[in-house]
């Protein structure tokens, strides 16, 4: 195999992967929690950039999103189980 192909293979693997990612973050039933994931999961932003962004300056702390996932992730482990 080579390079180009290699390269055009983890790039679908990479887009198949990106997809089932927003399909997930898109079927979140609570909007909130679907913005964490997206900022969190897509866009790569901390927790700090989290909280910015979600309110105004100083209105949410970096731990109310990463509480909020935490949970989230709590409550879905659990239903699977």
């Amino acid at each position: 195999m080579d390079i180009k192909d290699s390269i055009s293979q983890s790039l679908e693997k990479y887009a198949s992967e990106f997809k089932r990612l927003n399909d997930f973050i898109l079927n979140v039933e609570d909007s909130e929690i679907r913005l964490i994931l997206k900022y969190r999961y897509v866009d790569g932003l901390s927790w700090r950039k989290i909280a910015d962004k979600m309110g105004e300056s100083g209105k949410f702390s970096e731990e109310y999103p990463r509480r909020r996932h935490n949970s989230f992730f709590k409550k879905l482990t659990k239903m699977l189980e």
